[in-house]
């Protein structure tokens, strides 16, 4: 009985605090960029941290970077502060 009651509980509270949550977008009046990654070279860049290194500093728009399937055996150095999308290919 106790732990149907904390479950309650539990679930009601998720569910009231992530009804207040809402992303949010860089800027709306932006295009998406979409910037492609393959190490077959097929693509706008062969390393991660290259296509993460064209993200001008100070940007304002959403960047679409596409990842295609492969091993990447490196450390990526994200130092720039603006919005990133990662999709897998």
């Amino acid at each position: 009985m106790q732990f149907s009651k904390l479950f309650s509980f539990i679930f009601t509270f998720h569910v009231l605090v992530f009804s207040f949550c809402e992303s949010q977008q860089c800027n709306k009046n932006n295009p998406i960029t979409t910037i492609s990654v393959s190490q077959r070279g097929d693509a706008n860049f062969t390393t991660i941290q290259s296509a993460i290194d064209s993200v001008p500093q100070g940007n304002s728009q959403w960047i679409h970077i596409t990842i295609a399937s492969g091993t990447y055996k490196y450390v990526n150095f994200i130092v720039k502060v603006s919005c990133f999308l990662y999709k897998n290919n």
